[in-house]
């Protein structure tokens, strides 16, 4: 199986996006959050979506979508063209307020193809651990996390995402976009990443847009499973046994 991690410029045009997406050959593709930078309709969205490639599987990235006056970040997944599901960023940042316009989510999917379960976390929602662990006790083997990071915390990224594939037996997909600047004036340049669930980032990207292509094997997650057995572990675990 290929996956392949898109970095697009913040603001890019949807013509541009879908000129880069129509250079690539893989089983599953992946965009950054929130590379168109406004909010936008469900039905924008659509017509964006009605003319992009058909993969597979395709998380064109993160959006702010507003709904009857309510703005949540949301993730859709397409199947072949088709969208069949999406997630909510179940946690909006304090940090940058965006909790203060952005409302919480509480929906978030698993979609399948060949050996694959795949699992969408957007952007902070990396940070909380529980959520990746409800992901792996559902059998999710990649999990991928649009996002929107800057430079000065790059690596700090990079080490979420190889303790997540670690501790859960998964690949984890970060992807950023590039060419974007936070409003107290730190940069976001991409540097997004592939880890493998045995912890080791397979592949990475610098500062460029364009895509990197990623070979995923089963044969990954199933020693990381045997091996270590830490999903397994959890969920044994009765919190009502443990003292203090």
């Amino acid at each position: 199986m290929f996956l392949a991690i898109v970095q697009v410029a913040k603001g890019s045009s949807p013509d541009k996006v879908i000129d880069i997406l129509s250079t690539i050959n893989a089983d599953v593709v992946v965009l950054p959050e929130n590379w168109i930078s406004r909010v936008v309709s469900e039905e924008e969205l659509a017509e964006i979506f009605s003319r992009m490639p058909k993969f597979p599987i395709l998380v064109p990235g993160a959006f702010y979508v507003k709904n009857n006056n309510v703005v949540k970040s949301k993730a859709y997944v397409l199947k072949n063209g088709t969208v069949t599901d999406f997630c909510e960023k179940i946690f909006p940042s304090h940090a940058v307020g965006e909790s203060l316009r952005v409302s919480a989510g509480d929906k978030l999917c698993i979609t399948e193809h060949g050996w694959l379960k795949v699992g969408v976390l957007i952007c902070v929602d990396l940070v909380y651990p529980e959520l990746a662990r409800f992901y792996s006790a559902r059998g999710v083997n990649l999990l991928l996390n649009p996002a929107n990071i800057t430079r000065d915390r790059v690596s700090l990224w990079r080490s979420l995402a190889v303790a997540r594939a670690f501790e859960n037996h998964m690949y984890v997909a970060f992807v950023n976009n590039v060419r974007a600047v936070y409003p107290d004036g730190r940069e976001v340049d991409g540097g997004s990443s592939v880890t493998s669930p045995n912890g080791v980032i397979v592949e990475e990207m610098g500062g460029e847009e364009g895509f990197k292509l990623a070979e995923l094997h089963k044969e990954e997650v199933d020693y990381a499973k045997a091996r270590r057995k830490y999903v397994d572990d959890v969920k044994r675990l009765s919190y009502s046994s443990l003292r203090l």
